[in-house]
């Protein structure tokens, strides 16, 4: 009896093991990249100026999420080219732009632009 309680308990101890350490050696899942930006949001059919101001703006395996003042932006990777569109602009400055036709494009900076003459 005592062998067969002594097996038991080796073999949960084996089975623990095992779990712990294929729970180690799997991959970290992904975390969502934040950063604080600097967001441009300008409404296509509004003659009144672009909204700019702090913005909190995190991505995670190519879906964005932005929060702008009291908006929160989703882009999911999916939808890219179906209901908006994403420019990834060159420089350490200038970050995506995401365009949805007919309603607006957000621009984000990763540090407050200056102004060119003329606007953005």
């Amino acid at each position: 009896m005592e062998t067969r309680q002594h097996r038991s308990r080796l073999v949960a101890a084996a089975l623990g093991l095992a779990s712990t350490v294929a729970s180690l050696a799997a991959p970290p899942l992904a975390h969502a990249d934040s950063a604080q930006a600097y967001c441009v949001l300008s409404r296509h059919k509004s003659a009144s100026m672009p909204e700019e101001g702090p913005c909190m703006f995190s991505q995670r395996q190519g879906n964005a999420n932005v929060v702008f003042r009291h908006w929160a932006f989703d882009f999911p990777l999916v939808e890219d080219g179906k209901t908006y569109t994403r420019l990834n602009r060159d420089g350490e400055e200038a970050g995506p732009v995401f365009t949805r036709n007919g309603q607006y494009t957000l621009s984000i900076f990763w540090h407050q632009p200056a102004k060119e003459p003329g606007g953005w």
